[in-house]
Formats: C-alpha cells, structure tokens, sequence
C-alpha cells in the first residue's frame, strides 16, 4: 500500500545538534508483518529492566507536559498545544533495539552500520505507520535533562511537538563511550 510518509530524524549529543529534515513519499509497512515476527524482532528487548523502563516512561511523562505547554522551536516554528502522546509496544521496542544496537557497535546515528533507517526498524517490528519520526541523544543523565537537550534543539523539539504524531516508543540503555543512550520513536498509525 502506497501512503505519504514523513520521516524527521534529528541527533542530539556531545557535539551538538541537527536535523536531517523530512522525506515524503515512499510506502510504508502495509501492515503484513505478524504478531509472531514482531516478537521475535522485538525478543532482545522484552526482557527490560523495570529501572531503565521507568526512566523510559518519564521521558513520555516529560515529552507530554512539554506538549501540552506548546513551544517555539525556532526555525521549526511554533507550536500551539498538542495532545499527549501515548506509549505503544512496538514504537518501544524499535526504540530500545536502536538504542542498545548504538551501544553494542558503538556507533551514533540513525542508520545503523548495515544501512538500516529509523523507518526500516518501525517497520520490522509491525508497525503500520503514516508519519514517523525518531529523535536520539547520548551522554544525558536523566529524563528531564535529556528531554531538556531535546527541547532546545529545533528539529528535536520540532518532533517533540508534532501535532500529527499521536504514539511514541522510548529506548534507554546505559553504557557506550558516551555513558548512556537515548531513542525516541514518533509515528501515528495509518
């Protein structure tokens, strides 16, 4: 099934901030993968400690009173309020397996050294999406401070507060040279 889709992915590290913009126009998953595939795409992550789950569900906490405050993003523009955004399983799990992919190849990006993009990884787990972005960030300590960095970076907060985005996954996994990492997975089904 062929559907508009638009990616935003933006980096947040030690190095700074940007956005790689929005790309529309390609298919997206026509929703064949099974619940069984996704299971298994998602086995390596099922098993989360309730610690990093926790700070995972804060960041969805912070992300949403953010949202409901509205921001200037800058050169993103400005957004009026939006609603909450609700966690979903499979945006999770995308989220935590790059997450710990960028900690175990040691690596920050968002394509993975086998060229996978955020949108392959959304897809992979069964996910059928319309819009989907993703924002990622390494070295923070803590929820708030990592959504802080988020927030003051135009793309990152751009995606923060899409008002087309209406589900999110988070992945945080401690480690790395740069001591922790951070994804968030934005999309809103098709």
């Amino acid at each position: 099934m062929k559907a508009r889709r638009c990616i935003v992915i933006a980096f947040l590290g030690l190095l700074g901030a940007f956005s790689l913009g929005c790309d529309a126009g390609s298919s997206s998953s026509d929703g064949a993968a099974g619940a069984s595939e996704s299971e298994g795409v998602c086995s390596a992550v099922a098993d989360w400690s309730a610690e990093h789950a926790a700070i995972e569900a804060q960041v969805v906490v912070e992300v949403n009173l953010r949202r409901a405050e509205g921001a200037d993003c800058n050169t993103e523009g400005v957004f009026e309020p939006a609603g909450p955004l609700t966690m979903n399983s499979l945006l999770q799990c995308a989220a935590r397996l790059h997450s710990l992919d960028m900690v175990t190849r040691k690596f920050f990006d968002h394509v993975n050294p086998d060229g996978e993009e955020p949108w392959d990884r959304i897809t992979e787990t069964g996910y059928s999406w319309g819009t989907a972005g993703e924002n990622i960030a390494a070295g923070q300590q803590s929820a708030k401070e990592v959504v802080e960095g988020w927030m003051a970076s135009d793309g990152h907060c751009s995606n923060i507060m899409g008002p087309d985005f209406t589900e999110i996954g988070v992945g945080f996994v401690p480690g790395g040279d740069f001591g922790t990492l951070w994804t968030q997975v934005f999309a809103s089904p098709l």
